[in-house]
């Protein structure tokens, strides 16, 4: 069967943004297909339960089909949904949503609210990383490149003109490629950029594999930066030997403080390169009045913060909880959230270094019993003993933020037995991407 042609009906989207259809009992997934079509696929791999196929004809198209305004839309890989009008994005999302609570958690029962979607969905990324390739890639004398790998490979893809981050953005972005080559700095593997919405300011990091770059010419490179762009107000050397763990380096401060502010509904936050946040600043304000909403707190209980990587959440609990504990595995993050509860005036917010599952039983253990409990877990989710770790707790209302409908649907399975799942809200984060947050509310059976 492995490369033959087959007509598929698309049925549903997969949280990867593939389409989906069912031949001959086996779930076949295709990049590029959307629901309500029919199209030609070739059978590109064959597994025990599902295949992956490969578009090769529209037959019949979606009317929601939409013409990708980005030409490296096909290669880069970045929006799996560019090709889907922006109002179905946000249809579609939430039915990933809701789909994942029923096959994975069991879950069917659970009131899913339509996804919270943007006004404008285009340039709002705050922060983006390049990879630097060579224009043609077999040629060492080419011109040094900003872009990206290729989905799912290590091939490199021109792109710096990336649609998700703003004009100013992509105009610095379009300078440092031509300073690059300038300074002529050939071993610098990656390129980030940091913008922030609240001063329109941007933080550089320029990251090497080794310590075998000229450091004079990077230096000459980031003084020729300060002249052209003012608003540039901190520019960082790192050494990373692994791409795999960014934040695992070392770094040299070339300029400035090496962070710098951001403002969200009225807090002020302290940014760093490697610390969390989120990468949509506007969503990200509706994401924490999500949060707050189902607190429903009375300004006297205890509130666990899990993950609480700057402080975002945890500062936005403070006004309404008695007492707010952060806690968080990344030291320069925890830093920057003690600093933000400083600056913001968070008297009632503590933070702690240290694996949520194991910081939160040794509060508990200390007799400091949470009434509500906020966990906001990377892509992977929950830790089984982080698990144990909020059911032994106890507290009255569990609020979960995730970034990934199948994790969530996972770990809710398993909180379910001791709470009831009430109801789940997808915001938008990353328009044209695949990518869902989510913010569910469980209360304690």
């Amino acid at each position: 069967m492995e490369n033959s042609f087959i007509e598929l009906e698309i049925t549903g989207l997969t949280h990867e943004g593939k389409g989906v259809g069912r031949h001959q009992g086996l779930a076949v997934f295709v990049k590029g297909a959307l629901p309500g079509e029919l199209v030609k696929v070739s059978l590109d791999k064959i597994k025990k339960n599902y295949a992956e196929g490969i578009l090769k004809e529209i037959i019949v198209a979606s009317p929601h089909r939409a013409e990708p305004p980005c030409a490296n839309y096909t290669s880069c890989g970045g929006c799996q949904m560019l090709h889907l009008k922006y109002e179905e994005q946000l249809t579609e999302k939430t039915k990933i949503v809701a789909n994942a609570l029923g096959r994975i958690g069991g879950l069917s029962y659970v009131k899913v609210n339509p996804c919270i979607g943007m006004a404008n969905p285009w340039g709002y990324r705050n922060k983006i990383i390049f990879q630097v390739g060579r224009g043609e890639l077999k040629n060492k004398n080419s011109l040094l490149k900003l872009g990206f790998f290729e989905d799912s490979t290590n091939e490199f893809v021109p792109g710096k003109d990336c649609l998700l981050i703003s004009s100013n953005l992509r105009i610095l972005a379009n300078e440092l490629e031509r300073l690059i080559n300038v300074y002529a700095l050939d071993k610098l593997k990656r390129v980030l950029i940091r913008e922030s919405a609240f001063n329109n300011e941007f933080l550089l990091g320029f990251i090497f594999a080794d310590d075998s770059h000229d450091k004079f010419q990077v230096g000459k490179l980031a003084e020729e930066v300060q002249k052209l762009f003012p608003k540039v107000v901190s520019i960082i050397e790192y050494v990373v030997p692994d791409a795999k763990i960014p934040w695992k380096g070392k770094s040299n401060v070339l300029y400035g403080t090496g962070h710098f502010l951001e403002k969200i509904s009225g807090k002020k936050f302290i940014v760093s390169a490697n610390s969390f946040f989120q990468v949509n600043s506007l969503q990200a304000e509706k994401l924490y009045e999500c949060v707050i909403n189902f607190a429903k707190s009375d300004g006297t209980g205890v509130i666990f913060d899990l993950y609480s990587g700057t402080g975002t959440i945890s500062i936005f609990l403070g006004e309404i909880a008695g007492q707010v504990y952060g806690i968080e595995s990344l030291e320069e993050a925890v830093k920057d959230a003690k600093e933000n509860a400083s600056l913001n005036d968070m008297k009632n917010v503590e933070f702690i270094l240290g694996k949520a599952e194991v910081e939160a039983k040794k509060l508990v253990d200390r007799g400091i019993k949470p009434d509500i409990i906020v966990v906001d877990p990377p892509r992977k989710g929950c830790h089984q003993e982080l698990l144990d770790t909020i059911i032994a707790a106890k507290p009255e209302r569990v609020i979960y933020v995730s970034c990934d409908p199948a994790t969530l649907a996972r770990d809710l399975k398993i909180l379910s037995e001791y709470y009831t799942v009430e109801e789940v809200q997808p915001v938008d984060m990353f328009p044209h991407t695949a990518h869902i947050e989510s913010v569910c509310l469980l209360n304690r059976v």
